[in-house]
């Protein structure tokens, strides 16, 4: 039987330390980032989590706390790869309808450096707040000003004024204000010279001080017009909080700033009072009450500065339809709340049986995404030439074809068609505001009547498959929302609208609706003295975003720490094991095992560790990316296995274990009676809760946000979503403590007072022996295998008995402590027994005779100093010890202001002229900087922009050149700006598009750039090519070479299987290739991101940003593809009977 229960415990003892090995596994995927959210970054669940939020925040209702179910399936996103970008729309969604109450306008104001002021986008009606002087352009604009804008606080300058820095602004308008405004307002009498000195002198007010002189005047915002000077910049963030109640912010939406300058079209409607300031000559007034007013005297004036005299044909017609040019008012329109709800519930819809119905899947996944040029009824005449959709752009060509609509980034440089993109949830949004009606659809699509008429079958499909609960139809017919045209019939020019809302355009209006709600259009009011259009902008495109790096010490740390606990206990159990199977001893205390190492073997705080380890995973939500069906994901909850949840729940005891062992002094008696059942009791009750009850994710939308330069810059932080639960961390530690008190009462309660008996030896820890019964404790000692748990191991050397002792660290002689006797009894087992030698004399303090009392008191004091000296070298060593482990590099001094923003700026400036500085001293005077001081909380980090572009076209090994091409997404190869000369690298299939042309390619027969082939063979995925170019590819290229042998082996040979890197340099080689250089272009940006490597004393490297600048297509900003159009609009043009080129090949 003895041996029946020897082997048990061996394998408990070899389960335990397999379990042990099994829990690092579950605790892996939670330690991998700082929010102990599972598999965040392997299952790239930013990537999913950050498109279902900008999806969900164009739709936040206003300034309100939203709870929001990212689990529900309304919460899904229909391809994630096309939904992951930032709608560059978005940041003037938050400026013009949410910042714009009077806290955060006075805020802003007061923030706002003082080039920024006179560029603020508002054009002024009063001087004062008691409107005593008017600054309105004309009579009609002043009346407009009183109708809409008497409480709109950015309409009054005192406003701005009595927010900013006066005296610096005076510095660089004085002059201007004076002549212009001041001087006007003193001459009106004692009223306004009064008012005059108290604005120059004015002291700044507390916000809420301001904040009622504002709501008594009558203000109840600070409503910014629409303006394209600037690209509006914003940072929006959200929090996650994870289960101890800490939080990592990180960004989901990251859109830089940028000055538009020449771009900046809409200062032909209204361009602020910056350029009112250059507009009016000397000796006159903005101000309207005075005798100087320039209305009076020449108001052409305005109109002369933002477009020039005279008036070409196009301002002429906007001047006389709807208003003077520089006096135009653009109203950014917010969505209707009727119409946000209306598209909430539209996608929840969708969204839910898109999970649930197949039929419903098969019909929505068959949709198409299509881009449909319009011409609308009443343009379709053949007659008709139109200029421009945009009253921002002044000075277009006639051409035959119905021109876009307006929209921020229209540069005015480009005369494109009126297109629009249908997409699955637009087109059935449409079908459903219509109930499938869709008459005259395609007659408006003339050169894609085929594509329209099946586009629509397919939405009527989907349509009937979609159930959808009562979705009310919006009412917004009285929003008057349009589109137009500047047409040209024969030789009369005029300004022509259609309502979007029109029943036979309804069918693509109510897709622009979809758009806007969804913050892809725009409607913005022209205002004018003689009418108000209200316009519908063209679709934004969405930019490319950020993605995010997350850091994990203190779980990466706790993970190691349980790994030391699992290599201990492993370690032992072998160690223990072999003793075993040496000694064979017969009373092993198996059982005990995890007790007694952990006491003995491990630290109580990296038991405590290993407890927080699995309290962490029981206290965070397991969400995942879940694929509901293929191009569908949302977030799901991962529910844990109960076997998974048990081991959890075990190894949180851990905690208990150390609350036991300190609790051994007092309740050591009926240690054995409450300790096990109270860990029993937390284990199961801690599984049950968490299998029944476990815990969720919640979020809740408030976006909260702030500017800075009033509109060149927003910071929001947008939502925040707890994936832990302090709660439940809570639980499980109390818990244990309870757990423990209950059952130690009860063992009061129902177990005699046991004997108290003294320990076997000094040298054993207390939980040796402690956890034996009653009828266990005797003093006849402990077996080998038990002595090596408990941290001693007996052994001999020339035939002397020793003890070494683990804790001590040391060789103790058996016989001086009466530790270990080895019996002559054959079960050989060892005892340790209590000390039975005589004891160690005391040592004797002699004391000298010569030693004086004096003497005894210096060595006192003289202690007594070390001591106070000691304690105060710890205290300077440990500030010391903070400054210069204060960051992971151990510099000393090093922070984002300083040092960071220095080495930043000194290594962008000595880029600028080399790239390979073998000695680059720091400390040397000539990296000095003079542009700024480096000891204040803010500091600019400066890099050039052309950096990116420099970084393009220096020479790099073809080898790299290989991997990039590898590694670009195949659709985006057309657009790689090269003009291909040859098709293959044999130079057999011409390309150029004229004789001259090919003769210039023959001095580039080096560069792999304008061979189609090199980029060709090295495409990653031919099915994703296909889906893109692979019809364009079969007109321009497929059709022709399958009429030859040698054409056909040619197309065989791109798709057979890629050789390795080096192989495929050798490859170019053979046809001489030694070099892959692209032309210049500016219809997209390139990006960068620059480091450098900061290596500590330790030899580890951190990565330290020198810049990060995002690319971008801009390709309705732009000037070189009127040189050369890029490859991807040859495959667009030889793919559409539209064009003349449609059909053609391009060899």
């Amino acid at each position: 039987m003895v041996w029946f229960l020897d082997v048990l415990g061996a394998l408990y003892i070899v389960g335990s330390c397999t379990l042990s090995a099994l829990a690092l596994v579950l605790f892996s995927p939670y330690m991998e980032n700082c929010m102990y959210w599972p598999k965040f970054e392997a299952h790239d669940t930013f990537s999913l989590l950050t498109a279902v939020l900008n999806a969900q925040l164009p739709l936040l209702p206003g300034n309100k706390l939203v709870s929001l179910d990212l689990l529900a399936p309304s919460a899904g996103i229909v391809g994630l790869a096309a939904s992951f970008g930032v709608n560059p729309a978005y940041p003037r969604l938050v400026v013009y309808q949410e910042l714009n109450t009077l806290p955060v306008a006075i805020a802003g104001l007061r923030h706002l450096d003082t080039p920024f002021v006179n560029y603020m986008l508002t054009s002024y009606c009063w001087v004062d707040l008691d409107r005593r002087w008017a600054l309105a352009h004309t009579s009609k604009r002043l009346e407009r000003c009183r109708q809409q804008d008497a409480d709109n606080g950015a309409v009054y300058l005192e406003a701005v004024l009595r927010n900013i820095d006066m005296g610096s602004w005076l510095n660089q308008n004085e002059d201007k204000f004076m002549g212009l405004i001041a001087n006007a307002v003193v001459a009106s009498g004692v009223d306004g010279a009064s008012w005059v000195r108290a604005i120059m002198v004015h002291e700044i007010l507390s916000i809420a001080d301001e904040l009622a002189h504002w709501m008594v005047n009558g203000l109840t915002r600070f409503q910014l017009q629409f303006g394209n000077r600037v690209q509006i910049g914003i940072d929006e963030q959200i929090t996650v909080q994870n289960a101890f109640g800490g939080t990592t912010v990180f960004s989901i939406k990251s859109i830089p700033a940028v000055d538009r300058g020449a771009s900046w079209t809409s200062a032909t409607m209204m361009h602020g009072l910056a350029n009112d300031f250059t507009a009016i000559n000397g000796n006159q007034s903005l101000v309207m009450n005075s005798s100087q007013w320039f209305g009076a005297i020449d108001p052409t004036q305005i109109e002369a500065n933002a477009v020039g005299l005279p008036l070409g044909q196009m301002h002429q017609l906007i001047h006389d339809r709807i208003g003077a040019l520089g006096d135009i008012d653009l109203r950014w329109i917010a969505p209707p709340l009727d119409l946000i709800t209306t598209v909430s519930a539209f996608n929840d819809a969708v969204f839910t049986q898109l999970d649930a119905d197949n039929n419903f899947y098969s019909a929505f996944m068959a949709l198409p995404s299509i881009s449909v040029t319009i011409a609308p009824l009443q343009w379709l005449d053949p007659a008709l030439l139109y200029t421009s959709g945009n009253p921002m752009c002044g000075h277009g060509t006639p051409l035959p074809f119905v021109q876009r609509a307006f929209g921020f980034d229209d540069a005015c440089g480009t005369e494109a068609p009126f297109a629009i993109t249908v997409m699955p949830f637009n087109g059935l949004f449409s079908m459903l505001m219509l109930n499938g009606t869709t008459t005259n659809v395609c007659a408006q699509l003339p050169s894609q009547t085929e594509v329209c008429v099946l586009m629509l079958a397919k939405l009527a499909r989907a349509m009937s498959a979609l159930s959808p609960p009562m979705i009310p139809r919006p009412d917004l017919v009285s929003l008057n929302l349009s589109k137009m045209q500047f047409v040209l019939n024969r030789s009369e020019l005029s300004i022509q609208l259609i309502s979007v809302l029109d029943d036979d355009y309804a069918f693509f209006g109510w897709i622009h609706m979809y758009d806007w709600a969804m913050n892809m259009r725009e409607v913005v009011s022209f205002e004018g003295d003689r009418q108000t259009l209200n316009l519908v902008s063209y679709a934004n495109p969405p930019m490319s975003s950020v993605g995010t790096s997350l850091e994990s010490s203190l779980g990466a740390y706790l993970w190691y720490v349980s790994g030391l606990v699992t290599l201990v206990l492993a370690v032992l159990a072998v160690v223990i094991l072999g003793f075993y199977i040496c000694s064979r001893p017969s009373t092993v205390r198996w059982w005990h095992f995890n007790r007694i190492v952990s006491a003995v073997w491990l630290n109580r705080s990296i038991l405590l560790a290993r407890s927080l380890t699995a309290t962490l995973c029981l206290a965070t939500a397991p969400i995942e990316p879940s694929i509901t069906r293929t191009s569908v994901a949302r977030l799901a909850h991962v529910s844990r296995s109960p076997v998974a949840s048990l081991m959890l729940a075990n190894e949180a005891t851990w905690f208990a274990y150390v609350v036991h062992d300190f609790m051994h002094p007092v309740m050591s008696g009926r240690t054995s009676f409450y300790a096990p059942p109270s860990a029993w009791l937390a284990t199961a009750v801690i599984a049950t809760v968490d299998i029944l009850a476990p815990v969720q994710m919640t979020v809740d939308m408030h976006r909260i946000c702030s500017m800075k330069n009033m509109d060149w810059q927003v910071y929001c932080n947008s939502a925040t979503i707890a994936i832990g639960s302090p709660t439940r961390m809570g639980f499980v530690f109390s818990f244990q403590c309870a757990a423990t008190l209950v059952c130690f009462a009860l063992a009061i309660a129902l177990v005699p007072v046991p004997p108290r008996i003294s320990s076997p030896s000094a040298l054993l820890h207390a939980s040796v022996f402690i956890f034996d019964r009653p009828q266990q404790k005797t003093t006849e000692g402990v077996d080998r295998v038990t002595a090596a748990m408990g941290g001693l191991f007996y052994f001999s050397f020339r035939g002397v008995p020793y003890v070494f002792n683990v804790n001590l660290w040391r060789f103790i002689a058996a016989d001086a402590v009466g530790a270990y006797r080895v019996p002559l009894s054959t079960n050989r087992r060892v005892l340790v027994e209590g000390s039975t030698s005589k004891p160690l004399a005391p040592a004797t303090v002699r004391h000298r005779w010569y030693l004086r009392a004096s003497l005894r008191h210096l060595l006192l004091a003289l202690g007594f100093t070390y001591l106070v000296c000691t304690l105060t070298s710890n205290i300077l060593y440990y500030s010391v010890v903070a400054n210069d482990l204060s960051n992971d590099y151990g510099w000393a001094g090093f922070n984002s202001t300083g040092a960071m923003a220095f080495l930043a700026n000194a290594f962008n400036r000595q880029l600028l002229v080399a790239t390979s500085v073998p000695d680059f001293a720091l400390d040397s005077p000539a990296n000095g900087d003079l542009s700024q001081l480096y000891n204040g909380t803010t500091t600019t980090i400066v890099w050039a922009e052309s950096s990116a572009r420099r970084q393009l076209f220096t020479p790099r090994p073809l080898a790299d050149i290989v991997r990039d091409l590898r590694a670009m997404n195949p659709c985006m190869l057309p657009w790689m700006f090269t003009q291909y000369c040859w098709l293959d690298l044999n130079r057999t299939w011409a390309m150029a598009a004229t004789e001259r042309r090919q003769e210039r390619c023959a001095t580039m027969t080096a560069n792999g750039a304008v061979h189609l082939e090199s980029a060709l063979r090295n495409v990653n995925n031919w099915t994703v090519w296909d889906s893109c170019w692979g019809t364009s590819f079969e007109i321009g290229f497929g059709t022709y070479l399958r009429s030859s042998d040698s054409g056909q082996r040619w197309l065989t040979s791109l798709q057979s299987p890629a050789l390795s890197v080096a192989d495929e340099v050798a490859y170019w080689a053979t046809f001489n290739i030694t070099s892959f250089v692209l032309q210049w272009q500016n219809y997209k940006t390139p990006g960068m991101i620059d480091t450098i490597s900061i290596q500590s004393a330790l030899g580890w490297q951190y990565p330290l940003q020198l810049s990060n600048s995002l690319g971008a297509y801009h390709t309705k900003q732009h000037t070189s593809l009127k040189m050369y159009w890029s490859l991807a609009s040859d495959l667009w043009a030889i793919a559409t009977n539209s064009t003349v080129l449609g059909g053609s090949s391009l060899l």
